[in-house]
């Protein structure tokens, strides 16, 4: 199974390359990132823990789904936020099926 970090970069990397590209939907060969998101949220969305990412997955996806029909404002508008999101998955393991579990440091022991 892909870790967080892998599953996150197999769309920031296009999302990015769509950026420096000018938001021309040519980032991902024979489909646009609005396919390639539902694809990548399909998989995603089974390998994450938690309610709250599952939905995170599922906003992504939201965002980006119209994006072949949006202007180029409307794209990078779509792929800010989703990079955004993103980030709220987190790559430390937490969110992911079968992911080694955190520890609580914010939890101290008196003496």
């Amino acid at each position: 199974m892909e870790s967080l970090k892998e599953m996150v970069r197999a769309l920031a990397g296009p999302l990015e390359a769509e950026t420096r590209g000018g938001y021309g939907d040519r980032a991902v060969i024979g489909q646009s990132i609005g396919e390639y998101a539902r694809g990548w949220g399909e998989r995603t969305r089974k390998a994450v823990r938690g309610r709250a990412a599952r939905e995170l997955c599922g906003r992504i996806c939201e965002v980006l789904g119209d994006y072949g029909e949006c202007d180029v404002e409307g794209r990078r508008e779509r792929v800010e936020e989703a990079q955004r999101l993103l980030e709220g998955l987190g790559t430390d393991g937490r969110n992911v099926q079968g992911g080694r579990k955190r520890r609580d440091s914010s939890i101290w022991m008196s003496r």
